[in-house]
């Protein structure tokens, strides 16, 4: 059953269905992708990506106790893989910290979790002039899909993880993927942005992104809206997301509003060691 909006007001049942969201989305394509793999530390959701890439090799937790927060770190060290441990709100505590902390990872990203009410969607841009924007669906499609998202990696290495991983993406079939739904923005023929939609029982909005040469002409705000309107169009009535401290501004402009934090904690320094 989705989420109503009638619903929004149960701040607990709200944040649960965003953490459920997340935790599914990061998991959702190596669950099933031939290369890839998703095993769980306790209540911990660790995964494999097969890529050196701490955007795809993830954790999302259940609780954090010092067994767990070592075994994970171990777990991706001795592969020599970055990971980025997600932990929401349910998981956050001085406690958690502590053992994070004590394993060997470092604090390395802070977002905010936002949800809005579909219903009463605010300031609904119109689409830049030449701009059309397609749904994914052929292997040329994800491949501009993850050009552009590369593209805001540039020049570092992870640039080429990204565009690796959505040159495979494609090894899962569509029939296997329904629930995530990828858009690109194409201005004269160019892919220049992106956005994600990621259904559960609400709609998780990801990777909105617009190539740097490209940014401060609506694209980005375009492709946004876009995967809001294709959420409604398929019966959603709540949408979250979560949004770095410089971005929340722009976020609540559009009626979306803070409901708890996630931290990122990462293993990268100790493979530099």
């Amino acid at each position: 059953m989705h989420l109503t909006a009638n619903q929004m007001d149960d701040h607990a049942l709200v944040l649960k269905a965003m953490e459920n969201n997340m935790r599914e989305k990061l998991c959702y394509i190596a669950t099933v992708h031939p290369e890839m793999d998703v095993t769980e530390i306790k209540s911990t959701l660790v995964v494999d990506s097969s890529l050196p890439s701490d955007t795809f090799n993830t954790a999302y937790s259940g609780t954090i106790d010092e067994e767990t927060a070592q075994q994970v770190f171990n777990f991706y060290t001795n592969k020599q893989y970055p990971c980025a441990w997600w932990v929401g709100p349910s998981s956050d505590t001085e406690e958690a910290t502590s053992h994070l902390k004590n394993a060997g990872f470092e604090h390395a990203e802070y977002d905010v979790g936002m949800v809005a009410n579909l219903t009463q969607l605010k300031n609904l841009a119109r689409t830049p002039d030449g701009l059309q924007i397609k749904k994914c669906e052929t292997e040329a499609d994800f491949n501009d899909f993850g050009e552009v998202l590369a593209s805001i990696f540039s020049p570092y290495p992870e640039e080429h993880q990204v565009r690796k991983y959505y040159q495979n993406i494609t090894k899962v079939t569509a029939e296997q993927r329904p629930n995530l739904q990828l858009f690109v923005g194409y201005l004269n023929g160019e892919a220049v942005s992106t956005s994600g939609l990621f259904l559960t029982n609400c709609a998780g909005i990801f990777d909105i992104s617009t190539r740097p040469e490209h940014r401060c002409k609506g694209l980005g705000t375009a492709l946004f809206h876009h995967a809001l309107k294709q959420a409604v169009v398929q019966g959603y009535e709540v949408a979250v997301l979560q949004a770095s401290p410089d971005g929340l501004g722009i976020y609540e402009a559009y009626g979306f509003q803070k409901l708890g934090d996630f931290n990122v904690w990462s293993n990268a320094h100790a493979l530099s060691d």
